[in-house]
């Protein structure tokens, strides 16, 4: 049984997920709406789990972020399917999509890199030890790419690209801290998102999966 969805996050977290929904609901996909941006359940498990995971320094700055974009007019959520097209679709990443969105830094490509240098090996792993809820997700690496399949590499760096640099910083120092812990992301978002949705723990989910 899926556990009520609404009010499980601290205020802020609420507020992110909230704003993401509303620049959700205004991002135009080629071949028309998606079913996903009808599913404000699902949404909100998956974007909740990974915020949770942050600390409240992280929060407060998406969170900042977030307001001063759409008090700006930005779509964050666009910004970040628009990067990603330049992996997924590049012709028309140049004609159509690269004049509307921000030009991301040098700084911010490799604060990028070294933070997905930390988070792909976390996938891997928790691909290798839960199977069945890791076929149920994104493939790990880009290569895997495929026509409406994107692989956890190129999502995450089209949603890095869209955050500010100070934000990145901390976010490398987050992960850093984490991985020295022997901590892994990859497996605090899962727990919390299968807990969302019922389970009592990773290894009962991964039982049940079929």
């Amino acid at each position: 049984m899926i556990m009520e969805y609404s009010n499980k996050f601290n205020n802020k977290i609420e507020k992110i997920i909230n704003i993401e929904w509303d620049m959700f609901q205004n991002v135009h996909n080629i071949g028309g709406r998606a079913s996903c941006q009808d599913d404000r359940r699902t949404f909100y498990i998956m974007r909740g789990s990974q915020f949770f995971c942050w600390n409240d320094k992280m929060t407060e700055l998406y969170l900042n972020f977030l307001e001063r974009a759409q008090h700006e007019g930005r779509n964050l959520v666009a910004e970040k399917y628009g990067y990603m097209m330049k992996y997924t679709d590049p012709e028309y990443y140049e004609t159509e999509i690269k004049p509307f969105v921000p030009v991301v830094s040098e700084h911010a490509k490799a604060v990028t890199g070294q933070i997905l240098s930390i988070l792909l090996p976390w996938e891997k792993e928790f691909t290798e030890n839960y199977p069945k809820l890791a076929g149920a997700s994104r493939p790990t690496t880009s290569i895997e790419d495929d026509e409406g399949f994107i692989s956890v590499e190129t999502y995450e760096k089209g949603e890095l690209y869209t955050y500010p640099e100070d934000l990145l910083d901390i976010y490398l120092d987050y992960v850093k801290k984490l991985k020295k812990e022997g901590k892994s992301m990859s497996v605090m978002t899962r727990d919390t998102m299968v807990k969302l949705y019922g389970f009592f723990s990773l290894g009962e989910a991964e039982a049940i999966m079929k």
